[in-house]
């Protein structure tokens, strides 16, 4: 029997995970993690609502699908979550579920709690944190560390198998690592940092103390160290027994947030498409495939991490849905054949209010609803998107507008196939 270890955390971007870079960041249980995992390094959030987000991963479906059919849409009456029957009958939760597995969700997220149950999650446990209003003495204390702490009692207590799911609001709860752990990330001449519990939210200009900025940095970098121990302890569980060993073993950060990129620090109202919030930590330890790390380039979105997770669980002969948008990035990596995503199929499509947002491999497009504004970055180049040179290749940014129009009309259809595949220039590095 296979069973599945997902964590899921807000707002930990890849810039604070050691594994994918970062030169601040203390996160030796995510590196040691990395180093025994594919990794995903072109993940990417398909909408920048959390609720939104879950859906994708539990129902495989883009979020342009659920936008573009009100049937399927989640809505909110009377401060009930309610989910169409539809949407909900092809759920992660009850697909596991009518396998004979079991299915347990801990998350210390009402909201998530809430659409757990609503798309047919048979275990819902949730963990009531009190928010604390000032900095803890003892990093155990943290409210991000609670629900790890409670997820262990809870497995050393229940015979646990077939898909365990923690979701935890990550950088989304306060800020509340002891200051003499923050104090640990500043260098010899920097000031202490910010002893606020309240995460910032800040639009940088030329008024703005640099330190401010790097001190927040040194925080956040602080809270993701506890997130990291408390994410250790938890794995270290499944790592004490051969029965264990059947267990995958999946990360995935669901964005982050601004710490000064793109002149933001803290995660802005209305939320802006920009790399460092939409791009994803997810890392997949499958058991007995892998003896060193492997980072992925290719372009996926949150419905094909939950149709890999969904694949791994049951047989594919098993495993129908009333949407096939989401595929399974873990088949194109098999111990007998490493293939790479067709090209049709690397394209990652985000919207919000005020603009569109489209990857392919070798660009990215940022551009107002009313196509007066348009961004354009080398990839994967320029990495935090910092060089716009819409001006100077005008022919891709109407070629990417155009495939944005393709990819809204083949989720009308639900056939991901439908989309037309991607031109050599649009894919090679190389230019």
């Amino acid at each position: 029997m296979k069973n599945a270890l997902v964590i899921s955390v807000e707002g930990v971007g890849q810039n604070l995970i050691g594994g994918y870079g970062s030169n601040t960041a203390i996160t030796p249980n995510l590196d040691q993690m990395i180093a025994r995992s594919f990794v995903f390094d072109n993940c990417y959030l398909d909408s920048v609502s959390t609720h939104e987000q879950l859906i994708s991963l539990w129902t495989s479906t883009h979020a342009f699908q659920r936008g573009n059919h009100p049937q399927l849409q989640a809505i909110t009456q009377n401060g009930d979550m309610h989910v169409h029957d539809e949407l909900g009958s092809a759920s992660l939760w009850k697909r596991v579920a009518s396998q004979g597995l079991q299915a347990t969700f801990l998350t210390d997220s009402p909201v998530a709690a809430r659409l757990a149950e609503s798309l047919g999650c048979p275990e819902v446990l949730l963990i009531d944190v009190v928010e604390n209003c000032e900095a803890v003495t003892d990093s155990t204390e943290c409210n991000a560390a609670e629900l790890f702490w409670a997820a262990g009692q809870w497995m050393n207590s229940s015979s646990r198998q077939g898909l365990v799911w923690i979701h935890s609001r990550g950088l989304n709860l306060p800020w509340d690592a002891p200051l003499e752990l923050r104090s640990q990330f500043i260098d010899p001449e920097d000031p202490e940092p910010p002893s606020d519990v309240s995460p910032p939210v800040l639009r940088i200009d030329k008024s703005t103390d640099p330190d401010l900025v790097v001190g927040w940095g040194q925080v956040a970098a602080a809270q993701v160290c506890i997130l990291d121990e408390a994410i250790g302890s938890l794995l270290q569980l499944f790592s004490n027994s051969p029965a264990d060993q059947s267990w995958l073993q999946t990360v995935l950060c669901l964005g982050g947030v601004p710490l000064g990129e793109s002149g933001k620090l803290g995660r802005q109202v209305p939320v802006p498409l920009r790399q460092e919030q939409l791009n994803c930590a997810w890392m997949v330890n499958v058991p007995g495939v892998l003896e060193l790390g492997r980072h992925r380039a290719e372009i996926c979105q949150l419905p094909d991490v939950g149709e890999s997770i969904a694949n791994y669980l049951i047989h594919p002969a098993e495993n129908s849905g009333s949407s096939n948008w989401g595929r399974d990035v873990l088949e194109f990596e098999t111990p007998e054949n490493s293939k790479h995503w067709p090209p049709h199929l690397q394209l990652a499509v985000t919207e919000s209010e005020a603009e569109d947002w489209v990857r392919c491999p070798a660009w990215s497009l940022l551009r107002s609803k009313d196509g007066l504004n348009s961004e354009l970055f080398v990839k994967p180049d320029d990495r935090w998107e910092v060089s716009n040179i819409a001006s100077r290749r005008p022919d891709i940014v109407d070629r990417l507008w155009c495939l944005l129009e393709e990819f809204r009309k083949a989720t009308l259809t639900h056939q991901r196939g439908n989309l037309l595949e991607l031109e050599e220039d649009l894919c090679s590095w190389m230019r």
